[in-house]
């Protein structure tokens, strides 16, 4: 990737030795291949301003002969220098991200998400490799966000960070000083990655740990890397800034093995697409009107994971479950990837036993992305689509009654005008209230 970005001009030729053009007559088809942003290859002297969560991105699906190389491969981008040490397997790229936080306080570097299961809950803050940041193409640094200088020491990264407390007093969600930005989409049918002049929506990022000991931390994964949360249920929870380490050392890890099964037999494989939906939540009680909360709750044991990825003339799927409820919201892409028709439905789902079985029964591959019929029939039909829901629905009965009638069922709201990513692939916004008071069940 340096040999790509480093000169000052890189010429293509073909196995005949003819000229097929340069790096900027190219740009666009080698950022589409390679997920570097066309920026970066249009300008060099740009890549210092893209956040350390998107150069990472750039490398999550680089492959070398040793594995040390994949870090010391990426030393140029980030303007680091490391001994050459092989015989270290992954701990080279740990090497670089310690080098990278002596230098910068971009907290994008926390941003990854672990990509496939993990017999524990809990890591290192660090991550294992770049494929773990293979969707952070779009987390900018967030100037707006107050930062506060953080380094490594003996304990872990020393750091403070905006904390919110959950109804598991173990864990806690962080707000990192980076963000997720998406834009309007153009007008025109041709997508540059230049934001000038279209709006732009930024989300901030929180992730959640688990506390090790006294106010050291690790890294939680077992039901979500990072969630994205409501404007209005961050402005009335007014996080405070607290000082924390978080645990860097490996072999300082809880040795006792977690039982996942309760979402074990939900694949968490690396997915080959994101579902195109993010969610964001919040919890609590809204005013009749719906624009403000009567009550904030504190956040529950969510989980959250993406069924079924998105694609060409297909569905993707998105679970999101709450404790008691569970809510699977799906949409259609056409073979454009443009979403076209999106629902949701809401089930009875207590610690998701239902969507366990689910997962095992051949009934509901298509939900789990594990069909394998033609395009043209199926879920990969907008009336395949609406046949699964009313298949969800049936299956429940009136088990959702008492739900709906006391109001503590989510709230579901999904924006009508999808939202580009820094690729040009876009993303439907989904707003979340749980309102689920989870500390009485």
């Amino acid at each position: 990737m340096q040999e790509l970005l480093a000169p000052a001009r890189v010429f293509f030729f073909d196995h005949n030795w003819n000229n097929l053009g340069e790096r900027n007559d190219k740009a666009t088809q080698i950022s589409g291949i390679t997920r570097i942003h066309l920026g970066a290859l249009e300008d060099r002297g740009t890549i210092c301003t893209y956040s350390i969560a998107q150069r990472m991105s750039w490398a999550a699906n680089r492959q070398t002969t040793r594995e040390e190389d994949i870090a010391y491969s990426l030393m140029g981008i980030f303007d680091v220098n490391l001994p050459f040490i092989y015989g270290i397997g992954p701990m080279a790229f740990e090497r670089l991200q310690r080098e990278i936080i002596e230098f910068s306080d971009d907290q994008s570097i926390l941003a990854w998400e672990l990509r496939g299961a993990s017999p524990q809950p809990w890591t290192s803050a660090l991550a294992p490799s770049p494929a773990e940041f293979r969707f952070c193409g779009s987390i900018v640094r967030d100037w707006g966000i107050k930062r506060y200088p953080y380094s490594i020491t003996n304990l872990g990264i020393s750091l403070e960070l905006p904390l919110i407390k959950t109804v598991d007093h173990q864990v806690i969600i962080v707000g990192l000083n980076c963000a997720k930005e998406l834009h309007e989409k153009k007008v025109s049918d041709k997508f540059t990655q230049s934001s000038a002049g279209r709006p732009r929506y930024r989300f901030q990022v929180w992730i959640p740990l688990i506390r090790l000991k006294g106010n050291i931390y690790l890294r939680q994964h077992h039901r979500y890397s990072e969630v994205f949360l409501g404007q209005s249920y961050l402005q009335l929870t007014s996080p405070k800034f607290s000082k924390m380490f978080l645990e860097t050392n490996t072999s300082r890890l809880p040795s006792t093995h977690y039982n996942v099964n309760h979402v074990g037999s939900i694949a968490r494989k690396p997915a080959s697409s994101p579902s195109g939906v993010m969610l964001t939540i919040e919890s609590g009680i809204m005013m009749p009107l719906g624009d403000m909360f009567k009550e904030i709750y504190p956040l529950g044991d969510f989980f959250i994971g993406s069924l079924k990825g998105r694609g060409k003339s297909t569905s993707s799927h998105q679970l999101l479950s709450s404790g008691t409820l569970a809510t699977i919201i799906s949409v259609y892409w056409d073979g454009d990837q443009q979403p076209l028709k999106w629902c949701h439905t809401t089930i009875v789902d207590k610690d998701m036993q239902v969507t366990r079985q689910m997962a095992l029964d051949n009934g509901w591959r298509c939900l789990f992305g594990r069909c394998n019929h033609g395009d043209s029939i199926g879920c990969n039909t907008i009336a395949g689509l609406h046949s699964l829901h009313n298949g969800l629905r049936q299956m429940q009965g009136n088990s959702m009654d008492t739900f709906l009638k006391s109001k503590v069922d989510p709230m579901v709201s999904i924006g009508s005008m999808p939202l580009q990513d820094s690729h040009g692939d876009l993303e439907l916004i989904a707003e979340i209230t749980l309102r689920e008071r989870l500390e009485n069940y």
